[in-house]
């Protein structure tokens, strides 16, 4: 049972799924009690699950001009 960190109660699983770009897994987990997110990644497929906090979106693409 994995067990949340703000309130100490179960968590559920919410959603696994593969990212596009990196190929690792993704597994979102909720908190029973209090309803919060928490995503887990793992590399090797699922043998070992790190707590990361990620941004939901990809980074903007930042043209550089040179102005003469």
């Amino acid at each position: 049972m994995i067990l949340s960190r703000c309130c100490n109660s179960s968590m559920t699983s919410h959603k696994d799924e593969v990212l596009k770009t990196t190929g690792e897994l993704k597994r979102t987990m909720r908190c029973t009690c209090c309803g919060k997110f928490y995503s887990a990644y793992s590399a090797n497929g699922g043998e070992t699950w790190k707590w990361e906090k990620r941004p939901a979106h990809r980074p903007r693409k930042v043209d550089s001009m040179v102005f003469a």
